[in-house]
């Protein structure tokens, strides 16, 4: 076994529980299961060109397996006393849980990041699908057929699936002059000397936290809520004690509380911690403001801060799994070549994703979308992370966007999803609050 293969062993059986005598060969035939290892030489190579790829299909669904270019064998050949995995699905998912490619693109957008366009599921039009979860399936399927056991999710057991609904708060006095303009752009004279009516009568039309948390009280959900400790440069438009009023009243709804990190904290641990000091209780972990982070930097200096979770793994360009991933994993950690110390909860959608004329455009148009991705993570029982901005309950630019975001948690619970904070979340998959 490799160093690489260890991890994506330790990562599966993170969700599965399986016997931890179960012995699978990677690379060679010597024992009941062996995984074919074809991407050695590529993670131990210093110039590395995009993988080969292949596509079959797993139970109706084409998925790709890389590292190679024969899709003449099945997936699984079986035989009397022995099981062969004909593709590599170790390195294979390797290559997404360890942000392969984006390790060795230098290429990044306007904001810094790595661009959509440039993953290989933008290339081959697979975002929608958590690719890891196929690879872990076939896996699972084997040890199934192998042993002749029935192997058990580890997380929210007497849950379909997993949702964490949160909400990044860039702006609370911000919706008085873009609603307004917006409107006037539209010819709507009425509604935008409303909005400057509200901003001197009452309060900004974006400083709307206690409602959200009586619409989710409503509907019976919880969430996370990301504040920024700075203010201007791009960051906040408020102070960080014009909304630590609020954190009580977050609490109190059975809410989160956590870290919405400045630009460019991603490059500095020291600066990570002083930003989490900031508040009045100790919170476990963060999300990068427009989820600004360096692939090369990213889990070293997470590792070097006490902060037990990121929820940043997301593409801002598409929705679906930067990662191909449905489940919370320790990131790997390239320096110490093992798993992180933190946790990713990746982000799976974004309101401003579906919105933006510069990402996907879709508008309101977008629950198709949506189903697919949230078919995908009930048919694995993983976790669906929602983002929706505070400034998109409001009329004021967003006009429907709530009640777009009413459907999509009425349809999630229909399915029989559970909902949890961030910080639940991070707390199940450690194991300290018991399996849900």
């Amino acid at each position: 076994m490799s160093y690489y293969s260890d991890y994506i062993i330790e990562t599966f059986k993170s969700v599965y529980k399986i016997d931890p005598d179960i012995n699978l060969n990677y690379g060679n035939s010597d024992s009941k299961i062996s995984i074919q290892n074809k991407a050695f030489d590529y993670f131990n190579s210093e110039f590395i060109n995009p993988p080969d790829i292949i596509w079959k299909e797993w139970f109706g669904t084409e998925i790709p397996f890389l590292f190679d270019n024969d899709n003449t064998l099945p997936i699984i050949s079986y035989s009397e006393n022995s099981v062969v995995i004909n593709y590599d699905i170790i390195g294979s998912a390797f290559f997404f849980l360890g942000n392969w490619q984006e390790l060795e693109s230098t290429k990044r957008d306007s904001m810094g990041r790595y661009p959509f366009k440039e993953s290989l599921q933008s290339q081959y039009n697979f975002a929608h699908l958590p690719v890891v979860n196929y690879y872990f399936d076939i896996l699972k399927t084997v040890i199934e057929h192998v042993e002749g056991v029935t192997i058990e999710r580890k997380l929210w057991k007497k849950s379909s699936f997993a949702v964490s609904v949160s909400h990044d708060i860039d702006k609370i006095n911000s919706g008085w002059i873009e609603g307004s303009a917006n409107s006037l752009k539209k010819g709507r004279i009425v509604k935008a000397l409303k909005g400057v009516l509200l901003k001197v009568f009452k309060k900004d039309p974006w400083n709307n936290l206690n409602e959200i948390l009586e619409l989710e009280n409503q509907l019976q959900v919880n969430s996370t809520f990301f504040f920024l400790t700075k203010k201007g440069n791009g960051n906040a438009d408020y102070q960080f004690d014009e909304v630590s009023l609020y954190f009580k009243n977050i609490r109190d709804h059975n809410s989160e509380v956590a870290l919405h990190a400045s630009l460019n904290s991603y490059k500095d641990p020291e600066i990570l911690e002083k930003e989490a000091g900031y508040f009045d209780k100790k919170t476990k972990g963060l999300r990068f403001h427009f989820l600004k982070y360096d692939p090369v930097l990213y889990s070293e200096v997470l590792d070097q801060t006490s902060l037990e979770y990121d929820s940043s793994s997301g593409f801002a360009e598409h929705i679906g799994f930067r990662n191909g991933y449905c489940f919370p994993f320790r990131p790997f950690n390239h320096t110490l070549k093992q798993a992180s110390n933190f946790i990713s909860i990746p982000l799976v959608i974004m309101d401003a994703t579906l919105r933006s004329k510069n990402y996907m455009d879709l508008q309101l148009n977008s629950l198709h979308q949506i189903s697919k991705i949230t078919n995908e993570v009930e048919n694995f029982g993983g976790l669906l992370t929602i983002l929706w901005h505070n400034n998109y309950f409001s009329d004021f630019k967003f006009k429907g966007w709530s009640e777009f975001f009413i459907n999509i948690i009425n349809d999630l619970k229909s399915r029989g999803a559970s909902f949890h904070t961030c910080e639940q979340i991070c707390n199940i998959y450690k194991g300290n609050s018991g399996k849900i």
